[in-house]
């Protein structure tokens, strides 16, 4: 027993340095601590430099209290105003008063580095609790997820419906399907999240209270991203809000969830509805330069295409106003008298039973229609070909000048120009009781203005 009694002893070796005062903490044992001040602080010693991963510092309450585990590296934590500075804590079980306590240190190296822990408490009583040191060689997760997780080295990966740095808080999941009721109890806390899916961009949530008075609820909010599951707290918040009706946005931005802590400060049972949707604000979530960049782009296609139509529209115009006064000219229409002598009205008889419409009706031809037969040999109705002349002095169909429908003027060139043809055999009677078989080319002109008929 001399040995055991001799180890007890020098965990109860005091070290001062200046104005502090430190007691040892050695791994691998556990020590029983009754603290009456705010902070105690202690040094840690027995760490094993080679094959170590991670220190695992847990402090056990006998009930519970306020109270922080908290440590860092060369220098003991302290409590400043915009906060505690260390390089761990767990504040989560700070804020809620839990018993149990855990933090996981990761050093870096060994030999240079002093670890302070230091144990802060806001109340003057007495309190009693357990403190021991452990090495660890692979995963070490505080209070190893608590059964309701999985450990990645150091932090938890809850389960649905468990939040926390070691899983050990329940909250309600809620979801994009309507309302979904979050009751909290008087003088106490509630827990709800939201784990973003492939799909978000942006959420957000509407919060409404039943029964509850704007100066009792405190609504606590944070984003997190990966294994972060520290509870939005007073002490670590990113939006606080106080009233009746809540609205919050979240953008996902590389974040996995985001977390909201419900405070109920009253003597009454308090509901809390939330709605979730997708965020309809243009832009938001998605990098403002793409917008403006699509929008440039959109802009100087459809100025280009304007533009371009009515650059388009002027050309033709102008060709359609050439032509006009080239070829549909009146002061070029055919007198009747001329007419009556280069064309003469003839009789249409036909030789077989085909029928051919004329180009400008497209009527067909019935025996005995009075007809006129142009030098170019197309065929038309009396009444259409002269009201044709009224106002034009050439051709409908192959737009020769009448004075140059010389059928030894037909080129290849030119029956390419007119496009397709059908040949009308018919006999015509000139009007001096004498016939003749005439073959007549039909065309049918893409370029023929029928508006002008």
């Amino acid at each position: 027993m001399g040995w055991l009694f001799l180890i007890v002893c020098t965990l109860l070796v005091l070290t001062t340095s200046g104005d502090e005062t430190y007691e040892t903490v050695s791994v691998g044992i556990t020590r029983y601590v009754i603290q009456t001040e705010s902070w105690k602080y202690f040094i840690l010693q027995g760490i094993v430099s080679q094959d170590i991963y991670y220190l695992s510092i847990k402090l056990q309450l006998d009930s519970g209290f306020h109270l922080a585990l908290l440590a860092r590296r060369n220098k003991p934590p302290s409590l400043e105003k915009k906060g505690f500075k260390t390089d761990w804590a767990d504040m989560d079980n700070y804020y809620l008063s839990y018993s149990s306590h855990n933090i996981v240190l990761e050093p870096l190296t060994y030999d240079s580095q002093t670890f302070y822990i230091g144990v802060y408490t806001n109340t003057t009583a007495a309190v009693s609790y357990r403190l021991s040191a452990v090495q660890k060689y692979n995963n070490a997760c505080p209070n190893d997820c608590s059964g309701k997780g999985n450990c990645n080295k150091t932090t938890c990966g809850c389960n649905d419906n468990w939040i926390g740095v070691d899983c050990h808080v329940n909250a309600d999941l809620v979801y994009l399907s309507g309302y979904q009721n979050v009751d909290i109890y008087e003088n106490s806390l509630a827990y709800a999240y939201y784990k973003f899916t492939s799909t978000d961009d942006e959420i957000q949530v509407q919060v409404e209270l039943a029964n509850a008075d704007a100066s009792t609820i405190t609504i606590y909010a944070k984003p997190s991203s990966g294994y972060d599951t520290l509870l939005p707290t007073i002490y670590e918040n990113k939006i606080k809000k106080t009233g009746n009706s809540f609205t919050f946005t979240f953008s996902k931005n590389g974040n996995t969830a985001f977390y909201f802590s419900l405070e109920n400060d009253s003597e009454n049972f308090i509901t809390a509805k939330f709605l979730l949707s997708q965020a309809t604000s243009s832009g938001s979530g998605s990098d403002p330069l793409i917008f403006y960049i699509i929008i440039a782009c959109s802009s100087l296609i459809i100025v280009g295409w304007v533009v371009f139509a009515l650059i388009r529209t002027w050309r033709r115009s102008t060709s359609i106003a050439i032509l006009e006064e080239e070829n549909h000219n009146p002061e070029r229409a055919i007198e009747l008298t001329t007419i009556e002598e280069n064309f003469p009205e003839k009789e249409y008889r036909p030789t077989n039973s085909e029928s051919f419409p004329c180009p400008i009706c497209l009527e067909s031809f019935l025996k005995n229609d009075k007809i006129r037969v142009l030098p170019c040999e197309h065929v038309y109705h009396k009444k259409c070909i002269d009201e044709w002349f009224s106002r034009k002095a050439y051709c409908c169909l192959c737009k020769r000048d009448w004075k140059n429908c010389d059928t030894t003027m037909m080129t290849r060139r030119d029956e390419d120009t007119v496009g397709a043809t059908f040949h009308l055999n018919a006999t015509f009677n000139d009007g001096n009781n004498q016939s003749r078989a005439v073959n007549v080319e039909n065309e049918e002109s893409a370029e023929m203005p029928i508006d002008d008929v």
